[in-house]
Order: C-alpha cells, then sequence, then structure tokens
C-alpha cells in the first residue's frame, strides 16, 4: 500500500506540480530541494510506522520521484546536501555505530567465531568474483582487481547492520564481528588494489 501510494498517487503530483517548475527553469532552485527533502523525510517516518527500516522510505520516495526531463535532478540534489551529509551527518553515523562496537565483549571466546566471519565474506567476495571474472575472460591481474572491489563493504554494510541490529536481528557481538569485517575489507582495497594492479600496469592498459 505504502509503495502504491508514492508510485501512484506521489509520483503523479510531483511530475505535474514540483518537475514542472524544475523544467521550466533548467536549475534546482530552493523551494524544489525544499520540498524533496521533506517528502524523503516524511516517507522514511511513515516507513518507520509501518514496521519498515526508515531507509526503505527513502529509497522508495527517491526510487517514485520522476525522471522524464529532469535527468540531472539527482545529481544536483546531490551536490546541494553533499556538504553537509558528509561534512555533518556521515562521521555522526559513523560514531553512533562505533559506539555499538565492543571488541572487548568478544574475549578470546569470540576470535574464532570472527575469523570464520571473515574467512567467510571473503571467500563468498573475493573469489567468487574473481573466479567469475576468470571464467568470463578477463586477466589474471584485473579479476584480482576485480575481486578486491568486490570485497569491500564500506557504508551500505554498515548501514545494512545497523538497521538488522535495531530490527533486533543481530545481538551485540554479531554485530561487533560483522562491523569489523566491513571496516578491514574496505581499509584493505586500496593497499590490494595497488598490489595486484599496480599504477603503471593500469595506465598501459588504458593507452
Amino acid at each position: 500500500m505504502f509503495a502504491a501510494v508514492l508510485f501512484g498517487v506521489v509520483r503523479p503530483l510531483l511530475d505535474r506540480f514540483l518537475l514542472s517548475r524544475y523544467r521550466t527553469r533548467g536549475e534546482l532552485d530552493a523551494s524544489v530541494l525544499a520540498v524533496l527533502l521533506a517528502l524523503t523525510m516524511v516517507a522514511a517516518w511513515v516507513a518507520h510506522l509501518i514496521g519498515l527500516a526508515s531507509l526503505i522510505g527513502a529509497f522508495l520516495f527517491g526510487a517514485c520521484v520522476p525522471r522524464r526531463g529532469a535527468g540531472h535532478l539527482a545529481h544536483q540534489v546531490a551536490d546541494k546536501v553533499e556538504g553537509v551529509s558528509v561534512v555533518v551527518l556521515l562521521p555522526v553515523f559513523f560514531v553512533a555505530t562505533g559506539l555499538g562496537v565492543d571488541i572487548g565483549g568478544l574475549g578470546a571466546a569470540g576470535l574464532l567465531p570472527l575469523l570464520g566471519v571473515m574467512a567467510t565474506a571473503c571467500i563468498g567476495k573475493f573469489v567468487g568474483g574473481g573466479v567469475a571474472a576468470r571464467l568470463m575472460g578477463v586477466s589474471g591481474r584485473q579479476s584480482l582487481a576485480l575481486a578486491t572491489l568486490m570485497n569491500t563493504r564500506g557504508l551500505t554494510e554498515l548501514v545494512i547492520l545497523n538497521v538488522g541490529r535495531s530490527a533486533g536481528l543481530i545481538d551485540g557481538d554479531l554485530f561487533t564481528m560483522m562491523v569489523i569485517m566491513a571496516v578491514a575489507t574496505t581499509v584493505a582495497a586500496g593497499p590490494l588494489l595497488s598490489a595486484f594492479y599496480p599504477q603503471r600496469l593500469l595506465q598501459r592498459d588504458i593507452a
């Protein structure tokens, strides 16, 4: 019902009243941005009320915004909010995630499960991505580079983990293990990528 209202009611209204203003002016003004941000918050709030993650509501609203005649809208909105989100909101999110991590609480007994989580994560993404690339005829070094990039988790993984913990799907110990795995595989991407596919070889292949 929520998705039906967004795509069946909100989308046509956006197309008729809001994006017509954007198309006429050819640029994103303050009023259009304000309405889009307010509706994003409302969609997230409604999703929370009906038992979904707030993230799902915001995502569905973004998906329902019309693209016809507004192909650059997403980039312009991102440019407007990137400063606040990167400088203010993103660090707060990482701090909140870090406060939920209790490495000391794992103890010696948690070391083996942590290694198991790391091994499972790397086998599934690194080995899976690398083998699939080789089967498709990608060269050895490029396969390793693709596997390294596939193995990174980054921000998306942390968002999913926080949603899972809020919903009671994972406990504190598993949350800690998964966060350690996400951070470790993401931090390792740079050095591994440089080792597997050095810049000189990259420039040679581009040339």
